[in-house]
């Protein structure tokens, strides 16, 4: 019983750190994708 309840406190452990490596990909995805959209933006205004 007892290990039984490591074993799914580990599983709970391991997915949770599995969606904080998915969260933080996403994230720095989503930054540099704004970053982008920024300077382009920027780019935009200053050669017109």
């Amino acid at each position: 019983m007892l290990l039984r309840k490591w074993w799914d406190a580990s599983a709970l452990l391991k997915n949770l750190s599995i969606a904080c490596y998915i969260y933080q990909q996403n994230l720095l995805r989503y930054r540099a994708f704004s970053l982008l959209t920024y300077i382009r933006i920027l780019n935009g205004f200053l050669t017109r």
